[in-house]
């Protein structure tokens, strides 16, 4: 094949190439409710669920519930409820450490946090903590869980391996927790005055002054949600239907508040930098390059926590009007924003005509252009690209 051939040849695979790449890319994500899962028909047990845990790992879900004190445990291969671990008398909280394999469930009218065993569903024991214990969160790196405590104004951080629980001052009526795993600090959502407290989990310590964010954060199950790989944490002002956004480098809050009129639970899919806010009959979600609300799903549901699988890319509304759980989908989907190419046989009646190389590439851009140069998206049309790249390859490839 000459120099020039050679030339032509890579300029117009890359084309192609590019034009293909273009046309099946996704370009969005989107919410969409999958199913319902009803805790439990009998209306006997899951009696008003608060906050949502997952196993990333062994996709399974933890939903406590407060009135009947049990925590149902959800397969999310098939979202149905698998069993029910009875007995944590007002449960609400719930952290999930996937690399050993235990959840930890607050006790609001114990004072103690459950530890259970996520291989066989069964409670082990529980240690305590302070006054009406709420919100759970696990550094998983660390082994450590922090609580916040509404009662006395406290967090405790439960050190896994030592067996030991070391309380720390927070702010007034602690509520909501979230951890960057990265840098190893907790944040605590301090509702009554309006701040967020800072936790060196390290040192067990808090860092400096609390951080004033909206009007009653922490939501009212899991109101905070951090992403350690953008180092943001992402805090429900309950009264204002705002987001609040700490930078967790400089523990300053950043930007102005995101509105999203209402909110009760968040939480974070790093693997796709999606926040999802989980409110009073909708749920939004927030694309974290740009803090921006991008998608709303209208459900019938009065939200409170809500978890996210990045793994399956489902997400988990705990719904405490209906002591149901709602799953949604935030998959990827395509779309398309322009016209079609050619059909196939007209674009195989077009590059007939073709019998140079040059030629080709001029009828090719005809049947490219219209479409994949206006990214278009859909299978015809991905099809009718192949067809193009073949004809190059029947007429051209083989020239000296």
């Amino acid at each position: 094949m000459s120099s020039r051939n050679k030339g032509l040849k890579k300029i117009v695979l890359s084309l192609v190439v590019l034009s293909l790449a273009l046309i099946i890319s996704p370009v969005a994500y989107a919410l969409t409710l999958v199913t319902t899962i009803d805790l439990d028909p009998a209306n006997v047990k899951g009696d008003d669920p608060a906050e949502v845990g997952v196993h990333e790992v062994d996709n399974k879900i933890y939903v406590p519930a407060e009135s009947s004190g049990d925590v149902s445990v959800i397969n999310g291969a098939t979202d149905t409820v698998i069993t029910t671990i009875p007995d944590i008398a007002m449960a609400f909280g719930v952290g999930v450490n996937s690399n050993t394999d235990r959840a930890y469930v607050s006790s609001v009218d114990d004072n103690t946090v459950s530890i259970i065993n996520t291989n066989t569903d069964i409670n082990l024991a529980a240690f305590g903590v302070g006054a009406n214990p709420r919100g759970v969160e696990v550094d998983e790196v660390l082994d450590k869980v922090l609580v916040a405590n509404e009662g006395d104004d406290t967090a405790s951080i439960f050190d896994a391996a030592a067996i030991t629980v070391t309380p720390v001052p927070v702010g007034d009526g602690p509520f909501s927790v979230g951890i960057d795993y990265v840098f190893h600090k907790g944040y605590v959502t301090n509702k009554n005055d309006d701040t967020v407290s800072v936790i060196d989990l390290v040192a067990d310590a808090v860092i400096g002054a609390p951080i004033a964010v909206g009007d009653s954060p922490g939501g009212f199950a899991g109101g905070i949600g951090v992403n350690s790989i953008t180092h943001k944490a992402y805090v429900c002002n309950a009264n204002d239907g705002t987001i609040s956004i700490i930078d967790t480098n400089t523990d300053t809050v950043i930007g102005v508040p995101i509105p999203v009129v209402t909110c009760a639970g968040i939480t974070v899919n790093e693997a796709t930098n999606r926040i999802k806010v989980a409110g009073f009959n909708v749920v939004n979600e927030i694309d974290g390059s740009t803090d921006t609300v991008i998608d709303t799903l209208a459900v019938v549901s009065n939200s409170r926590g809500v978890g996210v699988n990045p793994n399956t890319e489902k997400v988990y509304v705990a719904n405490v009007g209906n002591d149901e759980v709602l799953v949604l989908s935030e998959a990827a989907v395509t779309q398309q924003v322009g016209g079609e190419l050619l059909s196939i046989d007209s674009t195989a009646l077009l590059l007939a005509g073709a019998q140079t190389p040059i030629a080709w590439m001029m009828y090719a851009f005809s049947a490219i252009g219209i479409g994949a140069f206006l990214f278009t998206r859909n299978q015809n049309n991905v099809k009718n690209v192949k067809v193009i790249l073949q004809d190059y390859l029947d007429k051209f490839g083989k020239t000296n």
